[in-house]
């Protein structure tokens, strides 16, 4: 599942003391857990695959 975040593109969250970190505005959470904190943090947006290109 993808998020986005415009205001901080390179922000940087934890998930069990792990740094995960978002590359140009995106990130591809795999786990329910990254989800979960993602879906808590303002500011980030849950996006479908359609609205953002695949990114290299």
């Amino acid at each position: 599942m993808k998020f986005k975040c415009e205001k901080y593109p390179e922000l940087g969250f934890y998930v069990d003391g792990e740094r995960k970190k978002f590359v140009k505005g995106l990130y591809v959470a795999d786990t329910k857990k990254e989800q979960g904190i993602l879906s808590k943090i303002k500011g980030v947006v849950k996006v479908s695959e359609k609205e953002t290109p695949d990114s290299k």
